[in-house]
């Protein structure tokens, strides 16, 4: 490979790579910038990681769906509806990059990510390790809701 080559392709893996983070809120969020280039976009983050505790994946969507401001902290005015479980590639990023500024404990987090061919796993991220894992969606995982 030419070094010019090298050089653009070192540029481009930068701008996928790229990421930040900045925390503003009052109301019981945090948010996150998640940059993946070519695409940006804020995610609303909870603070009060602990507050929906451990559920099997069903519940854990069910119990975020029905999240709204006056719960867990939330004075930010949202309504039931406008939060669910992030991506598994979202929750990665929280657990290396916003786990710091969370109530969150060092375990595994339900993320809204199914295991492709296995109705039964889903994948999960653990804010311990920093990586994702499939889980049986039966056993009760931590909760973290975004919007």
């Amino acid at each position: 490979m030419k070094k010019g080559m090298m050089m653009t392709l070192g540029v481009a893996i930068w701008h996928v790579l790229l990421l930040s983070t900045s925390w503003a809120a009052d109301n019981g969020t945090v948010t996150v910038n998640y940059n993946v280039y070519p695409n940006l976009h804020n995610m609303v983050v909870m603070k009060d990681a602990s507050c929906l505790g451990k559920l099997p994946w069903s519940d854990a969507k069910a119990r975020v769906a029905s999240l709204a401001s006056g719960q867990c902290g939330l004075s930010d005015g949202s309504t039931a509806g406008q939060w669910r479980l992030p991506t598994s590639d979202e929750l990665l990023y929280i657990a290396y990059n916003a786990k710091g500024s969370l109530s969150a404990v060092q375990s595994d987090y339900w993320s809204s990510t199914e295991m492709m061919g296995y109705s039964t796993y889903a994948t999960a991220v653990s804010f311990t390790y920093n990586q994702k894992a499939p889980d049986i969606k039966s056993r009760p995982n931590n909760i973290i809701a975004v919007r």
